[in-house]
């Protein structure tokens, strides 16, 4: 049985930089061949040879897939304000799904489970309107692993765009802020290639310090990719949307997820 085609979507194909380095690019991307071309100043991508709507959020290039070639259903958010740092980006390669990925915001219970928060208070549960997806949270995370006095209140908003753009801002004691992202990419059959991007924000005087910003930066993005990679293991141990049936939260992701399938 041949495997399904990709959910359409928004995906990111590539970051400006890599752009910068190579002009023309090629790669696998849902199952097809996607070339990347800006050598005349002007970015164009065409898939299988069919030329398909591109655009640069924020340094992450995002091309829309579907698997009828049809035109973009939703549009992406700007994330261009003031005081927050410039973006950086790490990338991982897993075996898993952009679906299994954002799946995230609907399983309350890996918040402890895999990433032992505490004190997690579902401050907005999970909801879905069109092409949008949400949870808000309050928790309490430990600043020295295994020291609970170390712990801090914090609180985290995300919001998915489709499967294949998830935003997640985290807010902390200090006028801290970290904004995550995480850009999951189809390539090959069961085979992913997994975006992230930091961004940090400081609300006092030493956020206009390149300094400072570039520590919490460094601090925050190390995290981030430490936690990203705990996910990463339960997102390639998840198979699909049957067991998850039980739980009534899970079930309204799949019911969610299930309108970006052709």
């Amino acid at each position: 049985m041949s495997p399904s085609p990709p959910l359409a979507s928004w995906y990111c194909a590539a970051t400006a930089h890599e752009l910068a380095r190579q002009p023309r690019l090629a790669r696998p991307f849902c199952h097809r061949r996607l070339v990347l071309d800006q050598r005349t100043g002007t970015l164009r991508a065409w898939l299988d040879e069919i030329e398909v709507p591109v655009v640069v959020m924020d340094e992450a290039v995002m091309v829309w897939f579907h698997p009828d070639e049809t035109d973009p259903a939703f549009s992406l958010p700007n994330l261009s304000q003031p005081g927050w740092s410039s973006s950086r980006f790490d990338t991982l390669e897993l075996e898993t799904r952009p679906e299994l990925v954002m799946r995230d915001l609907a399983d309350y219970g890996h918040f402890s489970a895999i990433h032992e928060y505490g004190g997690i208070d579902i401050e907005q549960g999970f909801s879905s309107e069109d092409h949008r997806c949400h949870l808000a949270v309050r928790f309490l995370r430990e600043v020295v692993p295994g020291m609970a006095q170390t712990s801090l209140p914090s609180r985290f908003e995300s919001t998915c765009w489709g499967v294949g753009y998830q935003i997640t801002q985290v807010d902390a004691p200090g006028g801290i802020h970290s904004r995550h992202r995480v850009m999951p990419t189809p390539t090959t059959p069961g085979r992913c290639r997994v975006t992230l991007g930091v961004e940090v924000r400081l609300d006092s005087r030493a956020g206009r310090i390149p300094g400072p910003r570039r520590l919490l930066r460094r601090f925050v993005r190390d995290a981030f990719v430490k936690d990203v990679r705990m996910d990463a293991r339960l997102w390639e141990s998840v198979k699909g949307e049957q067991a998850d049936r039980r739980n009534e939260t899970l079930s309204a992701y799949w019911d969610w997820a299930g309108r970006f399938a052709a």
